[in-house]
């Protein structure tokens, strides 16, 4: 995935507002380490994810806070072809 252009700023405001929520899903699943970064020059976003658990917030795509951030996200967001 990749930010649509001109939205760097917007994207940090909107991962601050949702960080809580998030942080606190990621931490009960086992997951105290994960960031979403864009690359400066490209717009790429990119993940990090350290587990300490099997569980993976990947897999709480039905859990409010991940429908939350995903919804609050999405009109930012552009997909990068492969």
């Amino acid at each position: 995935m990749k930010l649509k252009q001109g939205f760097k700023d917007e994207y940090k405001k909107r991962s601050d507002a949702v960080w809580t929520d998030q942080k606190a899903l990621m931490q009960s699943a086992g997951e105290p380490d994960y960031w979403i970064l864009p690359d400066v020059e490209t717009d790429v976003l990119f993940a990090f994810q350290n587990r300490a658990g099997e569980v993976s917030t990947q897999d709480s795509g039905f859990n409010s806070a991940v429908k939350k951030g995903r919804a609050y996200m999405a009109d930012i967001y552009g997909y990068q072809s492969q």
